[in-house]
């Protein structure tokens, strides 16, 4: 960014008193303020699911793939270098899940024979993590991500896949920069029923670790004015407060990162059933 217009930025995490997760001490949340890359993200790993708990292994590696892609680009442009990041981060999240799904046959046949088992590092090594967390589904690497990446001096990059949300805040506008990719959005953009959901409108038709390709990952670019306030935050935070409650909480602390952070998580009733994660950017 120019001198003249610089990011402030901010970052909270709260894990949730309710969820299965929390039983088990984890937090499926992660986010990421990396101002040197001009790289901000909130990502919301698969965690109770109808088969059991799917832990989030393999999504750290996932957006360290995203943030070392954008630095060995090639790409000119900023939006199709963020789109090429989260590929990036997919193609690693997709090979840990095969390696995992590698591994769990080998135990599988060796069962018995400890010999060969210890031969196999990685083997012990999933049978050890298999032991010591018995509730954790191991074979599935997922989550949902959306990431606004600042290149070109005034220019943001936004792009999206799953159930996180990227809103900017202009004045008293607020703006869904991309439409999230839950079984809501989708049925609403076909006319269907909503009724006819029930509980089942939150569910992700998209995650970053099984995407059939680059086409699936929604991207857009937008202008950056100073004043501007661009919030990211998981699903634990939009389900609980609707677009203009976000937008009054955010102008009503003057565009400063901290205050809006703690004042969204602390806006959020308790007891929470799903992690909760807010990260809020200030153009300056």
């Amino acid at each position: 960014m120019p001198p003249s217009l610089a990011l402030h930025a901010a970052a909270r995490t709260r894990m949730s008193t309710r969820s299965f997760a929390c039983t088990h001490g984890e937090n499926d949340d992660r986010w990421r303020i990396d101002e040197r890359r001009g790289l901000f993200l909130v990502a919301d790993a698969s965690g109770p699911t109808y088969g059991g708990y799917y832990a989030p292994f393999g999504v750290d590696p996932g957006l360290a793939a995203l943030a070392e892609a954008l630095d060995t680009g090639s790409v000119e442009d900023g939006e199709a270098r963020l789109r090429a990041a989260l590929w990036a981060a997919n193609s690693t999240m997709r090979a840990m899940h095969d390696r995992q799904e590698e591994v769990y046959k080998a135990l599988l046949q060796r069962r018995g024979d400890d010999d060969r088992l210890h031969a196999s590092l990685d083997a012990a090594d999933a049978l050890r993590d298999r032991r010591r967390w018995p509730h954790r589904v191991f074979s599935h690497h997922a989550t949902s991500c959306t990431a606004l990446y600042a290149w070109c001096g005034n220019r943001m990059s936004v792009a999206q896949v799953g159930v996180c949300r990227a809103y900017r805040i202009r004045g008293r506008t607020i703006e869904l920069l991309l439409r999230d990719h839950t079984l809501r959005s989708y049925v609403e953009a076909q006319g269907g029923e909503m009724e006819l959901l029930e509980t089942h409108a939150s569910v992700s038709t998209r995650m970053l670790g099984h995407l059939q390709g680059p086409d699936q990952l929604d991207t857009r670019t937008v202008e950056v004015e100073p004043g501007d306030c661009f919030v990211l935050c998981t699903d634990g935070l939009w389900s609980s407060l609707d677009p203009e409650r976000i937008r009054d909480i955010i102008v009503e602390k003057n565009s400063a990162p901290d205050g809006g952070v703690d004042a969204l998580l602390r806006a959020v009733e308790e007891p929470a059933t799903d992690d909760t994660t807010v990260v809020v950017i200030v153009a300056r």
